[in-house]
């Protein structure tokens, strides 16, 4: 009998999936923007209080320098006052006790210089912290003068709202505008804020959107022979095959879990939403608070 050859094929395929559009996964990417500016705002935010913190250091290390320099002075005074008096008692014009007296300052004195000479390399060892350097390294400073450094109140035309803040209610409105507009922190509750809103947005669009991919299927027939194989001698045959499509995917049940995310989402905008408003009075009071601090200073 002749000899029977089973049917052999050789197939090589390949399948390409695109999403078109996915509710999901679109609102994903605006989140992650929006919440990567909150980390940069925040981020801001860290490096000017830091920058505040060495400021304020520094100004604390001349203060403390000067404060000893006066309470030395005070020393040198009062042990001049004790030579004084002595003379004083030695010549009969005094009793005894101005001599008391004076030793009683003297030491007095002593002991301020010690304090202020303590307080003198905390403030130092602080600012060395703060700058990232030993934290017993010597350093010289400079004094501060207020045109030297730039301070805001340092300028001319600006005493006059320092000096009097009471009177001057307008330019106070107008700075609490500058610093609302400008607080990193107001900004990073804001990018925070329309990243929730779009979460938001996006748990109540999956009760009706649907995610649409397209879907391509290709199959190329590379080898086929063998009883039944269906070439015959002669006539060329179509070996590739391919579809098209889309597919639409929507979950009608999840459980009730649309609804739980929608209302989670909600809640958390709403709160955001009054962290803003706070922080936004936080910025004002500390605008209009300043110049009432800044009259006091200057006036002392």
């Amino acid at each position: 009998p002749p000899t029977q050859h089973t049917a052999t094929n050789g197939d090589v395929g390949a399948r390409v999936e695109q999403l078109i559009w996915d509710e999901g996964t679109w609102a994903n990417f605006s989140v992650q923007k929006h919440l990567q500016q909150a980390r940069s705002e925040n981020r801001q935010a860290r490096i000017l209080d830091i920058v505040l913190d060495t400021s304020v250091a520094y100004l604390n290390v001349l203060r403390a320098d000067t404060l000893l320099r006066t309470e030395r002075e005070n020393l040198v005074v009062s042990r001049s006052n004790l030579d004084l008096a002595r003379v004083r008692v030695a010549v009969g014009y005094s009793g005894r006790q101005e001599e008391l007296r004076w030793l009683s300052r003297i030491a007095r004195d002593k002991q301020a210089v010690i304090d202020a000479y303590v307080r003198v390399q905390v403030a130092r060892q602080r600012l060395n912290q703060l700058l990232d350097r030993p934290i017993e390294e010597s350093f010289a400073v400079q004094d501060a003068t207020l045109q030297e450094y730039g301070f805001i109140f340092g300028k001319p035309e600006l005493l006059s709202y320092v000096d009097s803040p009471a009177e001057n209610l307008l330019f106070r409105n107008f700075m609490v505008e500058v610093g609302l507009e400008a607080s990193p922190e107001i900004k990073a509750i804001s990018a925070a804020l329309e990243a929730r809103e779009r979460v938001l947005a996006s748990t109540q669009r999956a009760f009706y959107s649907p995610s649409v991919a397209f879907r391509g299927d290709v199959r190329q027939r590379l080898h086929e022979s063998g009883a039944g194989s269906g070439n015959v001698p002669g006539i060329d045959t179509d070996n590739t095959d391919y579809t098209l499509g889309l597919r639409l995917t929507f979950p009608i049940v999840r459980g009730g879990a649309k609804f739980s995310e929608n209302k989670q989402a909600f809640e958390e905008v709403a709160q955001l939403r009054v962290e803003k408003r706070e922080a936004s009075r936080q910025v004002e009071l500390a605008v209009r608070s300043s110049f009432f601090i800044a009259a006091r200073s200057f006036t002392n």
